[in-house]
């Protein structure tokens, strides 16, 4: 992929290799955005040169080497310039979102991570804008603003990014293409923090797992030895391979490495200002002939019925999928957009822990493929003991990409590490899983009370917290509930107070209250099903919600295989 691997690999960060792009086929579309139908791109240079000049306005600002930026915008040219600007400045990115009404999972993420800025979108859809813009210390209309948060000492600036004219500030785009400041790379080294990535856990519990350019470069190296066996291109120039994604540029699995170490072309969509239709999504990578499409279950009905429509099923490009369970009837499906379907196992802290390429329907349910070179895995039962072939435990790795601890500047230990890790230095990944006689590994699901929905982890903790506020329910339970579609689907079990009258329709207003629920790429961890109790609400003899058999009552009448 892209220049010759050895060329590549003796550039040792991403702001090398970018530049090194710039200079050797600068006017290669690294990026290609669709709105719909609209198409707009940038190219080896322009990602330099923005991405620098964004860098410098940093360093302008004040901003010193590691200090922590949490990036809120959505997929979109702003995002790819941005996000890569922090790295040039020596800074550290950091993703971050906000879901919940009162910011409380966005102020998780900057207070663990002390935080020194915040890059906000100014459209009305912007989450992060709406819960920040109370500590704004002015009403200003500038790039950079002043922020006070009492309990985030560390938070001095939002920086409030534009797509039009808004008093003294400009569209970012256009300021930056106009900029005569010089394009700017720190001294960035190879153990520098190239990322840090949040779980998708974003209900509140997500977790921040650091990655350093060497991790980053090394392990997308290896994944290039992999699977680019027999091509040859000489020159960036020459690769015309094409990678549809559209998972958020902030995630591990979104995360552009195919562009900065390869030289690939990510094609994506532009959702800026408004999220784009599924439909779309599967045009624009037919339109651009791209080698594969990132699809997740939830997705492929609509897009089959789309592509029946249009008559664009049997694609050469591979379908390539998240890293949930599958069974063979979501393959069956997959098999008609393409010949190919690459299937997988992984996590942000364990990166690619097991794949396989699919061809027929020769396909047993939650096959994850064979382990990935340089990951060693065991499971065990409920008391420690290995399992045999075929025998679910809970599943545990190390790796030379497994991360070691996760990112956290407070004063205190970070507990997160210390739960995650087996005294002998084994990372717990908390799923249910099997080895066959073969070495194929089967993954159904998390052992935990985490909700598998579609691609993200949903923890109910945080949901019970808010719907807790209501003052007529007593007490709550969420649950998971089977959907073949996107695995778990969420199920808010309530236990009233005596003589409540209160309504299912009541108790949606109220969850619409507290948790977002315009925010795009299927990220809501909204309920779909709502069960209230009065009396006859399970308990345990602790009086304690009966959660197994709260599940139990919720999957009858709501789940689907």
């Amino acid at each position: 992929m892209g220049t010759t691997v050895s060329s590549m690999k003796d550039l040792d960060t991403i702001p090398k290799r970018v530049k090194y792009l710039s200079e050797a086929a600068p006017q290669k579309e690294l990026f290609v955005f669709y709105d719909e139908k609209k198409r707009s791109s940038l190219t080896a240079l322009e990602v330099y040169q923005m991405s620098g000049r964004f860098a410098n306005r940093l360093k302008q600002e004040g901003f010193q080497r590691h200090d922590v930026v949490c990036n809120t915008l959505p997929n979109s040219p702003e995002r790819v310039i941005t996000d890569l600007g922090i790295v040039f400045a020596g800074c550290t990115p950091i993703n971050g979102h906000a879901l919940l009404a009162d910011g409380s999972d966005l102020f998780h993420v900057l207070k663990v991570s002390k935080c020194r800025a915040v890059i906000v979108s100014d459209e009305a859809n912007s989450n992060a804008h709406k819960v920040l813009q109370p500590f704004y210390k002015s009403d200003s209309h500038h790039l950079f603003n002043t922020l006070h948060h009492k309990d985030l000492p560390s938070l001095t600036s939002a920086i409030v990014v534009s797509r039009e004219t808004k008093g003294s500030r400009s569209p970012l785009m256009d300021l930056l293409r106009s900029s005569k400041l010089e394009t700017l790379t720190d001294s960035v080294v190879p153990a520098d923090l190239a990322f840090v990535f949040a779980t998708s856990g974003s209900t509140g519990y997500s977790k921040l797992v650091p990655r350093s350019h060497e991790e980053l470069l090394r392990t997308t190296d290896g994944l290039v030895a992999r699977f680019s066996a027999g091509r040859s291109v000489t020159s960036p120039g020459e690769n015309k391979v094409k990678i549809f994604n559209d998972r958020l540029l902030g995630w591990m699995g979104g995360f552009p490495a195919e562009v900065y170490c390869n030289g690939d072309t990510r094609v994506l969509m532009d959702v800026y200002r408004r999220p784009c239709s599924l439909e779309a999504k599967w045009d624009a990578a037919v339109t651009e002939k791209c080698g594969s499409f990132s699809l997740s279950p939830r997705e492929v009905d609509a897009v089959l019925r789309h592509a029946e429509k249009q008559g664009t099923l049997a694609q050469e490009m591979a379908i390539s999928t998240g890293g949930q369970p599958l069974t063979q009837q979501q393959i069956t499906k997959m098999l008609k957009l393409s010949k190919r379907i690459i299937i997988g196992y992984g996590s942000t802290e364990s990166g690619a822990i097991s794949s396989a390429v699919v061809v027929d329907n020769n396909y047993t349910n939650f096959s994850c493929g064979k382990l990935s070179p340089d990951i060693t895995l065991k499971i065990t039962n409920s008391a420690g003991e290995t399992c045999g072939p075929n025998e679910y435990g809970t599943i545990y790795v190390k790796g030379n990409f497994v991360l070691k601890k996760y990112f956290n500047r407070l004063d205190e230990p970070d507990q997160q590490t210390t739960k995650a890790f087996t005294s002998d230095g084994w990372f717990n990944t908390e799923d249910c899983g099997c080895l066959d006689g073969d070495g194929n590994i089967y993954v159904v699901g998390r052992n935990s009370d985490t909700i598998t929905h579609g691609l993200f982890a949903v923890y109910p903790g945080w949901i019970e917290k808010k719907i807790l506020e209501h003052p007529q329910v007593e007490d709550v339970c969420v649950v998971p509930v089977s959907d073949p579609e996107i695995h778990q689907k969420i199920c808010a079990c309530l236990k009233l107070f005596p003589g409540s009258g209160v309504t299912e329709k009541e108790m949606r207003e109220h969850f619409n209250k507290k948790i977002f629920a315009n925010v795009e790429q299927g990220l809501t961890p909204m309920p779909e099903y709502i069960m209230l109790f009065h009396d006859d609400f399970p308990l345990t003899p602790t009086g304690k919600a009966h959660r197994e058999e709260i599940k139990r009552l919720a999957e009858k009448k709501f789940g689907r295989k």
